[in-house]
């Protein structure tokens, strides 16, 4: 079985609302699932967020907004998982949300 760090099905209808922004960044990059329905119109060549200021610190100094994009288009500011983590013998189905 693959190890997958989110369940991308789980709460699907409500993704906008209800999920992180690790999951939605997880699921939209890899699964083509829950990605913000939001669209950014940009009349520059400049991008929303420059992905490598503060990128030491992105845990701490990054919006949520920041965050997305940039571990959607980057793949910058991403939250690690470890497969091999205990938190990995604590998933259960009915804690993949």
């Amino acid at each position: 079985a693959t190890c997958e760090p989110f369940d991308c099905q789980a709460g699907l209808s409500n993704s906008d609302a209800d999920w992180t922004v690790s999951k939605r960044a997880y699921c939209c990059s890899n699964k083509a699932l829950g990605c913000e329905t939001t669209t950014i119109l940009l009349t520059t060549t400049s991008v929303p967020f420059d992905c490598e200021a503060g990128k030491d610190n992105w845990e701490k100094g990054w919006t949520d907004e920041k965050q997305s994009y940039c571990c959607l288009t980057g793949k910058l500011g991403c939250e690690p998982f470890d497969c091999l983590s205990d938190a990995a013998e604590e998933r259960t189905p009915e804690k993949l949300a």
